[in-house]
């Protein structure tokens, strides 16, 4: 009576329109957060898609495409901003009076060792006036910070 095909024979008929996916398997295709329609995958490829009945339609406004429009709108006005501030200082530049005396600071930093000072230390309270006036060498020993003359039979 009736022939019962394993494959459905599809050649010679365009009128054709597949139905739509149960939604038992897009839930299990949600489960890994993956679009596996060929529209998507066709989108992803960089391949122009017609959008089919039975899917959800492809919307027209790119999402990314709108966040980097945004983007580019926020930083021409933050760039107006900077040009607008660096054409307020040359203004103020030119109505300055030149001063050529003025100490401009270097562009580096110094380092940590230029910065270092020597201290400065009163030496009139550790050592007596005649040192360094006598010829010859003379021998000290720092006890407790404080230089001793040694004595020269010891």
């Amino acid at each position: 009576m009736w022939k019962v095909k394993k494959t459905l024979d599809v050649r010679d008929n365009p009128d054709l329109v597949m139905p739509p996916k149960p939604a038992e398997m897009k839930k299990s295709f949600e489960y890994y957060n993956i679009d596996f329609s060929l529209n998507n995958q066709l989108r992803l490829a960089g391949a122009p898609t017609a959008p089919s009945t039975g899917q959800s339609p492809v919307h027209k406004s790119d999402p990314v495409a709108r966040k980097l429009r945004l983007r580019r709108r926020r930083d021409g006005q933050e760039s107006e901003k900077v040009l607008k501030g660096m054409r307020d200082v040359a203004k103020e530049k030119e109505h300055m009076p030149n001063l050529e005396e003025e100490v401009r600071e270097p562009l580096k930093p110094k380092k940590w060792n230029e910065h270092l000072q020597k201290p400065q230390l009163d030496y009139s309270e550790i050592f007596d006036e005649d040192v360094g006036q006598i010829p010859g060498i003379t021998c000290w020993e720092i006890e407790n910070f404080l230089p001793n003359p040694v004595d020269e039979g010891t």
